[in-house]
């Protein structure tokens, strides 16, 4: 009976890991195509902000042009302490321009600590929403982040990034990757029109995948009320990716993946409030100051080798096995040795601590490699010396924060099995807590009724776990004091229907030194200053200096242009475009002397959608771009370089 159960253990888990989805009991709803909010325009976007120090904050946003030409457009930003734009404490302006899509990304600095603060953008005296941001502790005695993970579009709505919007006493969201993902569109998801409708590979696919999450009302919510910090995992790119490859890349069809890759970094650093870097790194640190280092890591892209094949190849146990890279790793020690903060937080894409999967190893190697290849099990002589490393310098308080597996866990890290005790805690160095997806399929959305098995495998072989649930969604508040860590994880009813509800379905914490997990039958208490939100409406703005371009945002057709880009690589006119009607269109692309290079006729209904219409080799130059339909005409214009 053990046998057999181990056995189906394997079976299911790896029907899982594999992505082979089981048939549905339900028919889900199908989505109507999303359009653009004609009253947020040029920001359609919204804001964003992100990557706070203790003073200083990153601001976002992206403006939609309507001539897509060489010059650059000029956008003001304001900060202010108060919803109204009365006390503006900071105030600039920033060029944008095609060559980073028209984002928009400011490094504001001198700022209070542990402050909140409300920000917008203008141009053409046409002002964005306003945003609520807060800036880093120096000391503090009390911190709150909610932390999520994993948002496919298409499998479901983002209630719980809603929820999360509506708390006002959370200093940061930690957002722990899978932010978008690379598929093509889904006739059977829950949520279908995807732009583009095919899996992305080009800069511009990234590009506007991004702006194609980016325009979902939670999520501009989210972005709205709170700041980020975020790091990518693998469908930032593409699925189970290491920093050579990855398994949804075939070189063969889809080009070298080194270049898939930095494209698809170049867009995720345009259109993220993360600090830049020449390299496109995200593993930093932020400092809370005495209560909480933040410790971002990339487990994904910066160095982590191609995933064994097998249990038994030679080097699956060898020290040289990396999943961090050595730069990496040696950073991570001295963060963690030098920190002068109460808790040290890590911040990491793939589960760290052993859970119940070991005893499948013997029985069906081949298919439990499948379970472990693409977490810290599949670089166990890595994940243990870090583990030692945590031991043997007595380095108390730190708690890794995971995303990836769609799923709950609570565990315990120990360093020498043979003597933990789960009652004690005996040999537990460190926590981890699991945040679920937001709407990325779970585990019972795959394989339907076996989940209840597989949650009972689980739990029999894994003393050190403390909660599990791998059947819903939403994500978890980590409240942070003194005395304690505490996550508290809130459940959405059903992510396949917009909702405005939630439940807390559990609680777990750890104490100042003792590195093992407790339960805790009530959620931690909100701060006792709940922070004024963000106002829905745009601020009314003085303008301190009228020297931005001129932008004519009004079109005389029902179509609106995100983004226009000629793409001399191969030879077309790249368009991203929303319909506010169902319309049929023409478009005609010439140069200045009229002569038509190419143009196309369309018959859509409303929504987003991206196009690539051929052309014969340009020479440099302006050309004219002229969408018409049966309210009229626009131009805009289009440099090619």
């Amino acid at each position: 009976m053990i046998v057999m159960r181990k056995i189906l253990f394997c079976i299911v888990f790896l029907m899982v890991w594999s992505g082979l989805q089981a048939q549905e009991s339900f028919t889900r709803p199908t989505d109507v195509r999303k359009t653009l909010e004609e009253d947020l325009a040029p920001f359609y976007h919204g804001v964003a902000s992100g990557d706070p120090t203790q003073t200083s904050v990153i601001l976002w946003t992206r403006v939609t042009p309507d001539d897509f030409e060489e010059d650059s457009l000029m956008v003001q930003w304001f900060v202010a302490t108060d919803t109204a734009f009365t006390d503006i404490v900071q105030h600039g302006e920033f060029a944008t321009f095609a060559e980073r899509d028209y984002t928009v990304k400011v490094e504001v600095e001198g700022l209070t600590p542990e402050t909140t603060y409300y920000y917008a953008f203008q141009t053409n005296d046409i002002t964005s929403i306003a945003g609520r941001t807060r800036t880093a502790a120096i000391t503090a005695d009390h911190l709150r982040f909610a932390v999520v993970s994993c948002a496919n579009y298409q499998h479901g709505y983002y209630n719980s990034y809603a929820r999360v919007a509506e708390r006002n006493d959370i200093d940061a969201v930690i957002h722990l990757g899978d932010y978008i993902y690379e598929y093509g569109d889904d006739s059977t998801e829950v949520r279908t029109g995807v732009e583009p409708s095919y899996e992305i590979l080009e800069l511009n696919d990234y590009r506007t995948r991004h702006s194609f999450y980016k325009l979902d009302a939670d999520l501009m919510f989210l972005h709205q009320q709170h700041p980020i910090i975020s790091v990518w995992d693998d469908h930032e790119v593409a699925n189970d990716s290491w920093v050579n490859g990855a398994q949804n890349h075939d070189p063969e069809t889809e080009g070298d993946f080194q270049e898939r890759k930095s494209m698809a970094h170049q867009a995720y650093f345009e259109w993220m409030p993360i600090r830049d870097n020449d390299t496109y790194s995200v593993y930093r640190s932020i400092s809370y100051g005495n209560l909480v280092d933040l410790i971002m890591l990339d487990t994904r892209h910066h160095a982590r080798m191609a995933p064994v094949d097998s249990l038994t190849q030679a080097d699956y146990l060898s020290p040289e096995r990396t999943i961090l890279g050595a730069e990496q790793k040696e950073w991570l020690k001295d963060n963690l040795a030098n920190s002068t903060a109460k808790w040290k937080l890590i911040g990491n894409q793939v589960i760290f601590s052993p859970f119940g999967y070991q005893e499948a190893y013997a029985l069906l190697p081949d298919l439990a490699i499948q379970l472990i290849r693409d977490i810290w099990e599949g670089y166990p002589a890595e994940r243990n010396e870090i583990i030692d490393f945590l031991a043997d310098n007595d380095i108390d308080n730190t708690i890794i924060l995971t995303g990836d597996i769609h799923a709950t866990f609570a565990l315990d890290i120990y360093s020498d099995s043979t003597v933990y005790d789960p009652a004690t805690g005996n040999s537990s160095v460190a926590v981890e807590f699991v945040t679920p997806s937001i709407s990325s399929n779970n585990f019972d959305e795959y394989i339907g009724t076996f989940v209840s098995v597989m949650e009972n495998l689980i739990q029999d072989g894994s003393e050190n776990l403390k909660a599990l649930n791998l059947t819903n969604h939403g994500y978890f508040v980590l409240d942070v004091t003194e005395e304690k860590v505490q996550a508290d994880w809130f459940y959405d009813p059903d992510q396949t229907t917009p909702s405005d509800t939630e439940s807390h379905a559990t609680s777990l914490y750890t104490m100042d030194e003792t590195n093992y997990l407790q339960s805790s039958e009530l959620p931690s208490a909100e701060k006792e200053i709940q922070e004024i939100p963000a106002p829905i409406l745009a601020p009314i703005i003085e303008v301190i200096d009228t020297s931005t371009t001129a932008l004519q945002m009004l079109p005389t057709t029902q179509v609106v242009l995100l983004s226009a880009q000629y793409m001399t690589a191969n030879n077309s006119l790249w368009l991203s475009f929303s319909l506010n009607e169902p319309t049929d269109i023409q478009i005609v692309f010439s140069d200045l002397s009229g002569k038509v290079v190419a143009e196309e006729m369309l018959s859509k209904e409303q929504g987003l959608y991206q196009l690539k219409l051929p052309t014969a080799v340009l020479t440099q130059g302006l050309y004219v771009l002229t969408i018409k339909d049966d309210k009229g005409m626009a131009s805009k214009k289009i440099m090619v370089r």
